[in-house]
């Protein structure tokens, strides 16, 4: 029977240990890790006159602020940051790259579309006037907002509505309904507990120098009971048994008993 231990020593557990007593101070909007910092860019404009595409891009940044956990990345901190090009940015590709360099998780990109449309409505109802119609033209909009989630590229929702001028408010209402579930907070990371752990695995020695002229090999099973997190993260202790039958060279078979009790500590890579 051998009896092994094994002590590793971690630097920085003690600064660990400290930050629980710290006073918690209170955190600034865009550092709150409960917040989904979202890049919101504005929509490409094609034959849309600018004034219009200008009230689309505000009202859309205005409703995104009513979605519990988004936080809408101020134009202040862009500018800020120094981020040249992202007011050409277009593109999936280009608006996850500009999001990950402000530390967003999510991105708005999208188009919208002025269509020339035109209906026919009847002058009256009596007589000669309900034989005439009249060619009314309009403009129809057609909105194109993708939610990209930034950490895979993915899109998570496609948002599409089609819209008179004066309905433009009203299918701007839909957003945050159809976007809400993709904003849940992102909790803040459990400290490990002590978590107890058992495991049997199969188990083997081959023997070198001169243990191998009495031996060919040796198999067996192993028993470990152990803790993890013990004080500090990732730090374990185990208590590690085996027991072992040999093989006496190739075609002779010969069972005897060797235990092996083993003390056990470290810290696990994760």
């Amino acid at each position: 029977m051998s009896l092994i231990f094994t002590a590793v020593l971690v630097s920085g557990g003690s600064a660990h240990a400290l930050a629980h007593g710290a006073k918690k101070e209170s955190t600034p909007q865009s550092q709150d890790r409960t917040l989904v910092r979202t890049l919101i860019l504005d929509l490409r404009p094609v034959n849309c006159p600018e004034a219009i595409s200008t009230m689309i891009n505000d009202s859309i940044r205005a409703r995104m602020k009513r979605i519990p956990y988004c936080y809408p990345v101020p134009d202040e901190e862009i500018r800020n940051k120094g981020i040249d090009g992202i007011l050409g940015c277009r593109d999936r590709d280009c608006a996850v790259k500009y999001a990950r360099q402000l530390d967003c998780k999510k991105v708005i990109i999208g188009s919208v579309i002025r269509l020339a449309r035109s209906k026919k409505e009847q002058l009256g109802t009596e007589g000669e006037y309900k034989y005439i119609y009249e060619v009314k033209p309009y403009d129809e909009f057609i909105i194109k907002i993708d939610l990209i989630d930034v950490p895979d590229g993915s899109i998570d929702v496609k948002f599409r509505e089609k819209a008179k001028k004066n309905e433009i408010n009203a299918r701007l209402d839909l957003l945050p309904v159809r976007l809400r579930g993709y904003f849940a907070p992102i909790p803040p990371p459990e400290p490990p507990r002590l978590t107890p752990w058992i495991g049997v695995s199969p188990s083997c020695i081959i023997p070198l120098g001169k243990f191998a002229k009495i031996i060919g090999a040796a198999g067996g099973v192993t028993l470990d009971v152990g803790l993890r997190h013990i004080v500090l993260p990732n730090i374990y202790a185990k208590l590690s048994g085996s027991y072992y039958f040999a093989a006496w060279k190739k075609n002779n078979v010969r069972s005897y008993q060797s235990g092996q009790l083993s003390i056990l500590g470290g810290y696990a890579i994760q």
